[in-house]
């Protein structure tokens, strides 16, 4: 089995860290990670069932960099480190994320010519309503 994939980050023992979109990526020319307010990209090739990395990214929206290591366990999990350079060092664990068996499907029913906006072929036209500061978006008439 190979570490490359999608792994979900299920657990940060002695970390009190938000985990619901916690995630590590290792692909044959790195990969990426985030996990709470610490998110980074990994320099170099991910293969085999155990890597060391590098990684550079922010931590709670400030400059860090630092390295790791990940390691395929018996049961099936990922065990690992993120170390920040002059910091924490932060364990976690993973499980290889679910991917879904749905193929994307071409578009069945195209916006009807009388939907589009002049000789576009895009469907209605969204503008920002910019009144101070609201970035919201609403659909023109």
């Amino acid at each position: 089995m190979s570490i490359r994939g999608r792994w979900q980050v299920v657990e940060t023992p002695g970390y009190d860290m938000a985990l619901a979109d916690a995630y590590i990526l290792f692909d044959t020319d790195g990969g990426g990670f985030a996990i709470d307010c610490l998110a980074g990209s990994i320099q170099g090739a991910c293969d085999g069932d155990a890597v060391e990395f590098g990684w550079q990214g922010n931590n709670e929206m400030e400059p860090a960099e630092g390295d790791g290591w990940a390691a395929l366990r018996d049961d099936g999990s990922l065990d690992g480190e993120i170390r920040l350079l002059n910091g924490d060092e932060i364990p976690f664990i993973a499980r290889q994320a679910k991917t879904s068996s749905t193929a994307c499907l071409p578009l069945i029913n195209p916006v009807p010519a009388s939907r589009q906006m002049g000789s576009s072929e895009f469907g209605p036209l969204y503008r920002p309503i910019l009144a101070s500061g609201n970035s919201s978006y609403r659909q023109s008439s």
